[in-house]
């Protein structure tokens, strides 16, 4: 019986491990991509947590030349991440451009938004 419980909490352990070590590296992706386009990087630390809102979120924000800006927030629910695009949607005009991947926002100039898209 011992074995069993032990074995459970080492499954759960690795599991959230691994999905802690997944989200980081979504953050640090977009922060290594962005900083060798030439963007300078301010990682707002910690995570941020509305009320309306399920989960948290992490936000990066990238600034190149004072014209081009982009933000990434990753978010820890799908739901949160498809009602912030959503939201933002409603925002976008000629020069401004958003993108959803899963639970990660790109919101930002044009250009930026591409620049944090492009593989």
């Amino acid at each position: 019986m011992k074995k069993k419980i032990s074995f459970l909490v080492l499954i759960v352990l690795v599991f959230s491990m691994s999905t802690l070590l997944v989200a980081c590296n979504s953050e640090a992706k977009y922060a290594k991509k962005l900083a060798k386009l030439g963007y300078s990087i301010e990682q707002e630390g910690g995570k941020f947590y509305y009320s309306d809102y399920k989960g948290g979120c992490r936000i990066l924000y990238a600034e190149k030349n004072d014209d081009k800006w982009v933000s990434v927030e990753i978010y820890d629910n799908i739901d949160d991440a498809k009602k912030v695009y959503s939201d933002l949607m409603s925002d976008i005009d000629d020069e401004l451009s958003v993108y959803r991947d899963g639970e990660v926002i790109i919101y930002g100039t044009k250009s930026a938004v591409n620049d944090a898209r492009s593989k």
